[in-house]
């Protein structure tokens, strides 16, 4: 110690800490590396059967990525790399380590707290057997990464990230794709389900999981056109609720399987062409956008059961929803819709039903009354004026 070495800590050092146990005193140096190739390192840390690597207090400086390579070990039992100056934020790539410890120590380094990866490692010592992360509004930013994902995914555990404005999804999820890589088996994931963790960007990544039959990603920050959804043709339930995606539905035409579709609260813009084929479809939620045009289309979805399109744009009438039998649920108040409504009192199913929309005439909402209930509506009116005596009718005197 204090003998001011620099450069790169020799992996020979390494393997004498690894294999005989010694105590290597590097302490009070100040400008020790990780050797940056670190690959032969993983048949020393197998072959010794402790799957440790403790490098504490070991005055070590610099990028701590070179301790990436680990990730192709099994796992690793313990990490040790607490008293060392470190600086900066962890990097993605170790992040997956850490998830396979049952314990690391960070603690004692120059790290930032600023990125998910450094937040973890710097409040936790174990990740790898825990299932409830309350992270809301530490301001963190950066990617989240891929391992985190793969834990929410596989092993359930629940990460709370609201709040944390300008998170983004990896991109890593491309590689993870990729049949030569086996350690998430995203080629192979049927859920994707991330809401409210303030992720940014766009969903050009999801493309990549060609299995996947359940995405929810409502109430995040998400952005660009839904194309990157095109062909995943697995999908049976889509949720995007909540986000910042624009631009037209017609990249959702080929999604056939779909049951459940909510893009409620977005800046999707056109007609409702693009969903016109999705006759599987049993909720439609298209509240709150920017689209156009009228409902004919819509006639031969005859599954839904719940279709909301309040807050639109739509114009024309309600005609083509009179095939849709099994409707519980209407909404398609605050567009510009016309025309009758009559067709609608007479659905079997529909149990809530809310309509207002300026275009309609008053003689509209009369529609809903019975002839009967009317004529008594009129004399109890008339009576409560004193234009009726008892006994008469409608038309005066005792006819």
């Amino acid at each position: 110690k204090k003998l001011n070495l620099t450069g790169e800590l020799p992996l020979a050092v390494i393997r004498i800490k690894l294999k005989w146990w010694c105590r290597v005193n590097l302490a009070d140096n100040n400008g020790l590396t990780l050797p940056a190739d670190m690959s032969t390192l993983l048949s020393d840390v197998r072959s010794y059967g402790e799957d440790k690597l403790l490098l504490r207090d070991c005055s070590l400086v610099g990028d701590m990525s070179p301790l990436g390579v680990l990730t192709k070990h099994g796992h690793l039992d313990r990490l040790d790399l607490q008293g060392n100056l470190f600086a900066g934020e962890v990097p993605e790539v170790l992040f997956d380590v850490l998830c396979r410890a049952r314990k690391f120590q960070l603690g004692g380094n120059r790290l930032s707290q600023r990125t998910v990866a450094s937040y973890f490692a710097l409040n936790y010592t174990n990740i790898r057997d825990l299932r409830h992360f309350d992270l809301r509004n530490k301001g963190l930013k950066g990617v989240v990464p891929a391992s985190l994902i793969h834990m929410m995914q596989t092993k359930g555990a629940k990460v709370d990230l609201a709040g944390n404005p300008g998170l983004t999804l990896p991109g890593s999820l491309v590689l993870l794709s990729n049949e030569q890589t086996t350690l998430y088996h995203m080629d192979r994931v049927e859920k994707l389900v991330l809401p409210s963790l303030a992720l940014a960007g766009t969903i050009a990544n999801v493309a990549c999981l060609p299995t996947i039959m359940m995405c929810d990603l409502r109430a995040n920050q998400l952005t660009g056109s839904l194309e990157p959804l095109a062909k995943l043709t697995c999908l049976t339930e889509l949720n995007l609720s909540h986000n910042l995606f624009e631009g037209s539905l017609e990249h959702l035409a080929g999604l056939v399987n779909l049951t459940t579709l909510n893009l409620e609260h977005n800046l999707c813009t056109g007609t409702l062409e693009g969903v016109a084929r999705l006759t599987k479809l049993t909720d439609l939620d298209l509240r709150q956008n920017d689209l156009r045009g009228g409902l004919d289309c819509l006639g031969g979805l005859v599954n839904l059961t719940s279709l909301n399109l309040a807050q639109n744009a739509l114009t024309g009438d309600t005609a083509a929803l009179r095939n849709l039998r099994k409707l519980t649920t209407l909404e398609v108040w605050n567009n510009k819709l016309s025309g009758s409504v009559r067709h609608l009192i007479k659905m079997p199913k529909v149990e809530c039903l809310v309509l207002n929309n300026p275009d309609y005439a008053i003689e509209t909402y009369n529609e809903f009354l019975d002839p009967a209930e009317e004529a008594a509506a009129e004399r109890e009116a008339l009576a409560a004026a004193g234009g009726l005596g008892s006994g008469e009718g409608v038309g005066g005197g005792n006819e």
